[in-house]
Parts: structure tokens; sequence; C-alpha cells
């Protein structure tokens, strides 16, 4: 576990940003999301990383959990031939979390698993909590599959903003050019939804519908102003 939460964070950006160039990727809520909301459970509070990320304008918030270090040693081959073969198994889980909603929009393990001479595996087996390098292969290639999974899943999601201040007919939302909007763009607004809650706990926003249309005024890098709703702002 010691040191995961950087790697995850350095791989996953650095190929994100490689494979999936049209994602914006905010690497500083990584470290605000050191220790992210979680339910009494211990399963991480999505609808607490929702709250989290509509403000700072983020549409997902991206969660990987180091959860499973399996050791094996299975027999292999045939009389004069037999012997035994020792693996370790790397297991993470992927979550992708809406911040509009609080639900998930990805939730898989991936594994992978290295081979080891007996020495080492009895060394590592024995060890309190095995150093993360002697995980980085098989935990290299959960990070490649698990980019490759995330931009297949956000690759096709329309852009969302969040609005995060109205005042007669006047919004202010929480991302701005970086995110690619200009003075003149038309957006649609949505009411904020209604609370709902499951059976385990979790709770989630069920979408609002359509209240009218919005037309950016001006722009920084990281918020906008609006005239909206049905494009008329109050004095």
């Amino acid at each position: 576990r010691i040191g995961f939460d950087g790697q995850f964070a350095s791989a996953m950006t650095g190929r994100l940003r490689s494979d999936c160039r049209d994602l914006l990727i905010d690497e500083s809520a990584g470290g605000l999301l050191s220790s992210p909301p979680l339910l009494p459970s211990g399963r991480i509070d999505s609808f607490g990383l929702g709250a989290f990320g509509r403000p700072r304008g983020l549409e997902y918030v991206v969660v990987g959990t180091l959860n499973g270090l399996a050791f094996r040693d299975e027999k292999k081959g045939f009389w004069l031939w037999k012997g035994t073969r020792y693996t370790l198994r790397v297991t993470m889980r992927l979550e992708i979390v809406d911040s509009a909603t609080g639900t998930k929009l990805l939730d898989e393990p991936f594994a992978n698993e290295i081979e080891l001479d007996e020495n080492r595996y009895e060394i590592l087996k024995t060890a309190p909590v095995p150093p993360l390098a002697e995980i980085s292969q098989p935990l290299e290639r959960i990070l490649r599959d698990a980019a490759k999974r995330t931009c297949a899943a956000l690759k096709e999601k329309p852009w969302q903003g969040f609005v995060t201040e109205a005042e007669n007919g006047r919004l202010v939302i929480s991302t701005g050019s970086a995110a690619g909007l200009a003075a003149g763009t038309r957006l649609e607004v949505f009411g904020p939804g209604r609370l709902m809650q499951s059976k385990d706990g979790q709770r989630f926003l069920k979408p609002g519908t359509k209240v009218g249309d919005a037309e950016v005024t001006s722009v920084a890098a990281d918020r906008a102003s609006a005239c909206g709703v049905g494009g008329v702002c109050g004095g």
C-alpha cells in the first residue's frame, strides 16, 4: 500500500495524457483526495466524491485502490520433471465517479501476476508489506489496462459543467476556457435533481430536468459567467 497512491496518480495521468488527449486532467485534486470520503462499510462514498468534484469543475473522479496481493504455489510438470510454480497476483480496483450524480460510471477489478523463485517467494510472503518495487511489473501492466479502460469509458461522454452561483438569471460555472468555453457559447441548463439513497447507504442525485438555456458572457481559465436561464439576466 505504501506509495501506491502517488504511483497510481502519476502513472494514470501520464497514460491518460498520452492515450486520451482530449481529456482535461486536474492533477491538483489528487492530493486533496488522499483520504477519500468513506461509508460506514468502508466503501468509497461516491456521493461525497461528487460533492467534492462539482464546485471544482471535475466531471469525473478516478480512484484506484490496491486491494489484493495473493501468493500462490502450484504444482507443475509430471513424473521426474515435477516442480512448483510460485506467483504473486496483484489486484487493483478502478472506480470512476460521475460528479453530477454521485453514481459510478465504472467499477471494475484489474489483476496481473508475476512469477517468483522460491527464495524470493518466501521472503515476500512473510514480509509485513511487500515493497512497491517488487510488484512494479504487474502493477505497470494493470495501470496500462486501467488507463485504456478509463479512456474508453470517458471518450464518448458529453461535456458538462456545474453552476456554483445563480442570481437574477446570472450564472457562475465552475469551468472556463481550459475546458473549451468561450464567450457566446450556448449551454443547456438543468435543475439540481433529487437526492436518492440505495439499500446499502449510497446516496446519489437523480438528474434534474432541463430548465432553460444560457449564453456564456465571460470566461477565465477555471470559471465562466453566463446569462441565463433562457438568455435573460436581471439587473
